[in-house]
């Protein structure tokens, strides 16, 4: 019974986060102002990749940051064949760009890592989400 309720209060938290923070996404940002380059970007990317799923030792928690990470790659990875139209975008913009290039160019950045089916599957872990997906794919890059 405790175990249930647990997983029922933990679903309940990852979709009232989900929905809030969709909700801020889609009205609250203003992407012409993030000026954060390709570099720095990428600099805060590396610094930030010390936290891992295998860090969780509730198998439950683990299960779901490992699942949210795969479908992660799944939607976002260049040449993945369940990558969504935005990332394959964004990716041939980061393929050609210059270190000093503003890493949003185009939207590009925006409209892959916080389009919805990317929030949605971010969410599956609210570990995930918080400690290596925020600080990694929306932190660094600037917003």
């Amino acid at each position: 019974m405790n175990s249930k309720l647990l997983i029922a209060l933990s679903l309940i938290s990852i979709i009232s986060i989900g929905a809030f923070a969709v909700y801020s996404f889609n009205g609250d940002l203003e992407m012409g102002r993030n000026q954060t380059t390709v570099f720095q970007w990428f600099s805060c990317f590396t610094k930030n990749t010390q936290a891992q799923c295998d860090d969780l030792k509730d198998e439950l928690e683990k299960t779901l940051c490992f699942a949210a990470a795969h479908a992660i790659g799944d939607f976002t990875y260049e040449g993945s064949p369940l990558a969504i139209e935005p990332c394959q975008q964004f990716h041939k913009f980061l393929n050609q760009a210059n270190t000093t290039d503003v890493l949003n160019t185009g939207n590009y950045y925006q409209n892959c890592y916080m389009n919805v089916t990317i929030l949605k599957a971010a969410y599956q872990s609210y570990y995930f989400n918080n400690t290596i997906y925020y600080p990694q794919y929306i932190r660094c890059a600037g917003f």
